[in-house]
């Protein structure tokens, strides 16, 4: 025994040793290349100094490259990169290296260097034995940046371990005011209303773009904010006129223990974005934790050499009790560092659209609830509890916390009678918040603002909401809305005006916050204040927001009207049909053309041929609750066929007598139609012609 033990020590010895005497090799910083091929990064050899300069291409790559030359790396097991940040932005090394058995994908190459260190290790263990180079690349959507290179060697350590990038000096936040000063006694029907228009401002969102792929650690301004632009921002957005910003606040991947310890900068930071809002007099709201859909990520957005902590929030039974640690130590730690400092000017808001994730996709019903559904039963009963055990947190917190106005997020509609609003200590300080996207979100919106869509997707929520919430003294506010970049101007303009004066209406108590990105990703983006800039797009928009919150109509000029007036050609008389269409066993046919195409009261005919012995024809639309209706002809008439109907005057079939069918479209049934589509069913007939007549 001892025999093997002793050559146990020596052999470890050896290995030290030999660690010991594998010596560092420095890279020659006056082989890095002076710049990149399109001139977006440079580097002084004399100071080290690495420029990104790369306005308008904010999704471009921008980086210097050291060229290796297929070095053999064996010898060594970590890159050792010493560095300063002149800014609050770190930047992106690279490792490149041959990858023929594609064992690795892009996430796995690439290692973060923050801003608040001066030193990376990066071990080079899983990687390949020789290496082409290294990339050293700007932040993600960074316009202009600075960072020196100092030093970078190769060597032999006993320990190959990346640098941990979440620890830091930092303290923990604590607010120590003695005194609650916040109105114990203020309504949230008449609080509402103060808080006024908002906008949602949230560099703290740190898991939406890059859960799994890249560990920012403590640096939160990415996406194009930066913490030198926060007062400027501020500024801009109070001198618009918005009254609120909206913080989501996800910490994702800056819980640095198995206690959900949040980085203590990383709450720091907050309290800073928080201060300097507060100090422009505007509300702020902080939401807390989001979806939990990119932690199942897989693939080449997921970083397997070195993988990153992301923890989330999942309304589901085999992650609930992982998920209210979650919540309890998130808003613990929140109320800890925001108490009695800060009065009603701050509001928590519970989550951010919680979700399943893990719901099996079954029976068409992925997204709406279904009671009958024992997955989603659970759900909602799972989502209750979270907001439940939120609102206890913060009330137990005690201070100016006691009483601070909370908002809750629902776990499906707030609407719904399975929602539940949570018990509370304080009286009057809860209501809900909503998300409405009338005109739809980025690849998926609807550019056409129909009184349909008025209808179905803005007036009759807010007759549920005044069902649910509002005759029983219990405001809403809409902590999300608005539409694209992409979306027609008038269009919008319409349909955030007539949102907006759904909340003024007597008896209820509202408002809105406008969504936002930072920057423009894509065509569909929702960037109205450019966050590199300074400045504001489609100032139309955001100027008639702030008119109709106030109750006033902001003035358009006609130039404008003219110019961005969507004119829209009449149906009438002409074929909706592309092709004949087989109807063998009730397989419906949608067509969606009558936006704002048709009069309010039409006719539509129907050129059939019969292909079997028992034709039946049904015209149907989709209403807002997404169920399955049929449309009653006027009269309870059609020309060229009888009318069956049945199941209490709610269903009917068209039975044919003649090749030609004429069936009378009312005021009642057209918004439907217009919102949706029409739905043309049955079975034993070829529909060879569909036109609306007058």
């Amino acid at each position: 025994m001892k025999k093997l033990l002793s050559i146990f020590i020596f052999a470890c010895c050896m290995a030290m040793a030999f660690a010991q005497n594998v010596k560092p090799y420095k890279l020659d910083l006056s082989r890095m290349g002076a710049s990149n091929e399109e001139k977006t990064a440079t580097f002084d050899k004399k100071t080290g100094m690495v420029t990104i300069n790369k306005p308008g291409k904010l999704d471009e790559d921008a980086g210097v490259y050291y060229w290796l030359d297929s070095m053999d790396v064996s010898a060594y097991n970590i890159i050792r990169v010493k560095y300063e940040a002149l800014n609050d932005d770190g930047f992106i090394l690279n490792v490149d290296f041959p990858n023929e058995a594609n064992n690795f994908n892009w996430a796995d190459r690439i290692v973060y260097c923050p801003s608040y260190l001066t030193e990376m290790v990066i071990p080079i263990t899983p990687y390949p034995k020789t290496f082409y180079g290294l990339f050293f690349q700007a932040d993600w959507h960074t316009s202009y940046q600075q960072f020196i290179i100092k030093e970078i060697s190769f060597e032999k350590v006993d320990n190959p371990v990346l640098t941990n990038i979440h620890i830091t000096d930092d303290k923990p936040v604590v607010d120590t005011a003695p005194n609650p000063t916040i109105n114990a006694k203020a309504d949230a029907w008449d609080f509402v209303p103060k808080i006024g228009t908002g906008f949602n401002y949230w560099p703290f969102e740190s898991g939406v773009d890059f859960c799994l792929s890249i560990d920012f650690g403590e640096d939160i301004y990415h996406r194009g904010y930066a913490r030198a632009n926060v007062k400027r921002d501020l500024q801009n957005i109070k001198n618009k006129g918005f009254k609120n910003i909206r913080i989501q606040v996800n910490p994702s991947a800056h819980f640095i223990d198995d206690k959900y310890t949040l980085a203590p900068r990383f709450i720091s930071e907050l309290k800073y974005l928080i201060d300097c809002a507060i100090e422009e007099d505007l509300y702020v709201i902080i939401c807390g934790l989001h979806w939990a859909g990119l932690k199942y990520r897989t693939g080449d957005k997921e970083n397997k050499v070195n993988p990153i902590r992301y923890e989330s929030v999942i309304v589901n039974a085999k992650e609930q009790k992982r998920s209210e640690k979650v919540l309890k130590a998130f808003w613990t730690q929140i109320c800890t560092a925001f108490n009695n400092s800060y009065d009603e000017h701050l509001i928590f808001e519970t989550m951010n659209e919680p979700g399943d994730d893990l719901h099996p996709d079954v029976d068409g019903h992925d997204g709406p609830i279904d009671l009958n559904c024992p997955v989603c039963k659970s759900d909602v009963k799972i989502g209750n509890g979270y907001n439940q055990l939120i609102v206890d947190t913060i009330r137990a917190s005690g201070g100016n916390n006691a009483n601070r106005f909370i908002m809750i997020a629902a776990y499906g509609w707030p609407y719904t009678s399975y929602f539940k609003m949570p018990k509370d200590k304080a009286k009057n300080k809860i209501f809900p918040i909503m998300h409405m996207y009338p005109m739809g979100v980025e690849n998926f919106e609807t550019f056409i603002y129909t009184e349909g869509l008025r209808i179905n997707a803005i007036s009759r929520d807010f007759e549920l909401l005044d069902k649910y919430f509002f005759k029983k003294h219990i405001p809403v506010y809409v902590s999300e809305t608005g539409a694209t970049v992409k979306v027609p101007m008038l269009e919008k303009i319409n349909m955030i005006k007539d949102l907006i004066a759904e909340t003024r209406k007597p008896g209820r108590s509202s408002g809105i916050s406008l969504w936002m990105d930072p920057i423009p990703f894509g065509d569909s983006h929702w960037c109205y204040y450019n966050e590199i800039t300074g400045k504001w797009t489609q100032e139309e928009f955001i100027d008639s927001v702030i008119y109709a919150a106030e109750g006033k109509e902001y003035p358009l000029s006609e130039d404008f009207i003219k110019k961005n007036e969507v004119k829209i050609e009449s149906i009438v008389g002409k074929e909706l049909l592309e092709k004949p269409h087989q109807f063998e066993n009730w397989n419906d046919l949608n067509i969606a053309k009558f936006a704002r195409s048709v009069p309010s009261k039409y006719k539509v005919e129907l050129v059939i041929e019969k292909t079997g012995s028992d034709p039946r024809i049904t015209l149907n639309y989709i209403d807002a609750d997404k169920k399955w209706c049929y449309i009653i002809p006027e009269k309870k008439k059609v020309e060229g066929g009888t009318l069956e109907i049945y199941d209490n005057g709610k269903s009917n079939n068209i039975i044919p007598k003649e090749s030609k069918i004429v069936v009378g479209i009312t005021e009642e049934y057209s918004p439907y139609i217009e919102y949706l589509g029409l739905y043309i069913n049955g079975k034993d007939y070829l529909l060879k012609s569909v036109k609306v007549v007058e």
